[in-house]
This record gives C-alpha cells, structure tokens and sequence, in this order.
C-alpha cells in the first residue's frame, strides 16, 4: 500500500465524560462510512484480561485496584489492532482514548510513523449533570453513585487535558451531545462533511 493511501485515511478520537455517546455515535460513523473501523481500548483491555497470561494478569489486577494503568497499555493494545486486524487506508474511531496527554502524544507518533495523518478529536460535550442522569438511567451494575462521580473526577483531571492538547492544535471538532441521538449524529456528520 502506498503512503498517499495511508495519509488520505482518516483516524477520530472521539472524546466525552462517561454517557455522553461515545460508543452510540461511533456505530453510527461506522454505517455512515463504506471502510471504517472502531478501536474500543475498554473491549480490548477486557479481551487481554481473559487471556490469563502476565500481561492479562497484570490488567486485571491494576483495573480490580481502581489503578490507572501505564500509557504503554492502550498504545500496545492500538499498535495490535493496526498490526493484526487493518489494511491502514480505513477511517479509524477511537472511543476509549487516548485519556491523557501522553496516549494521545504517542497516538500521534506512532501514526506519523506509519504514514496516516494525525487524529482529529470529536468532543461530545454534555453536562456532568446529564451524563450522571444518562448512567443512573442506563442501570448498570457498576453505575454506583460513587462510581459515577470517580468517572466524572477522571475525565475532568485526565480527559479535559487531552480536549485542550487536540484544541491548541486545531484538530478539535466539538460536539453538543446534549440533544436527541440523531441530532447529535447530524451534526457530527456535518461537521465532518459526511452524508
């Protein structure tokens, strides 16, 4: 595959607080798209810990710790996507990172190294008050109160720092997510200059 192929694909970060749409609006740019592929690092973090070797056992027990794992983790996790499962010309969403400043640096790095364009960041924006509402609602097991607001306190201290990094740069797009599911998927297909 040639390099103008690969710097014409196209890869989405796409960013929000827990509820605000993230994986909803990601399936939705993957039937809007003919050749796209989603990278949810929260699927493969828990496919990793299934495997039962050092690397899966290490995952666990860091996640059963409430821990941050290292940044190495989801770059690992990203690298195998790309190496195993893409021709590397696709459009690419990201829905679970990066989450801090050093995922996203090394995302950059490692596209730049295989030739793709850097990511551009889709920033679902809600208030914290309505993703509480959308996780109380949506009746999971682990959307505990107190879960909850550790979700909100991480994206405030680790994710806002990312949204500013992909702003200072220009590649933010933001996005009222506080609006119907269609709504919001217009306006990011809009924004996008999708059909």
């Amino acid at each position: 595959m040639n390099r103008r192929r690969l710097r014409s694909a196209k890869t989405y970060v796409i960013l929000g607080v827990s509820g605000s749409g993230k994986d909803t609006q990601a399936g939705l740019l993957l039937k809007a798209l003919p050749k796209a592929y989603r990278i949810s690092t929260g699927d493969s973090m828990r496919k990793m810990v299934k495997r039962k070797n050092a690397v899966g056992r290490y995952v666990a027990g860091v996640l059963s710790r409430g821990g941050l794992l290292p940044a190495w983790t989801p770059i690992y996790l990203w690298l195998a996507e790309f190496a195993e499962k893409l021709d590397g010309d696709e459009s690419v969403f990201f829905t679970s990172g990066p989450r801090r400043i050093e995922e996203a640096k090394l995302l950059d790095r490692f596209l730049n190294d295989i030739g793709r364009p850097a990511p551009v960041a889709l920033y679902l924006r809600i208030p914290a008050s309505v993703a509480a509402a959308r996780l109380r609602a949506r009746g999971r097991h682990d959307d505990t109160p107190a879960a909850i607001r550790g979700r909100v306190a991480f994206f405030n201290e680790h994710v806002r720092p990312v949204i500013a990094y992909y702003r200072r740069s220009g590649r933010l797009i933001e996005v009222n997510g506080d609006q119907p599911v269609l709504g919001v998927s217009v306006e990011i297909k809009r924004k996008l200059h999708l059909r």
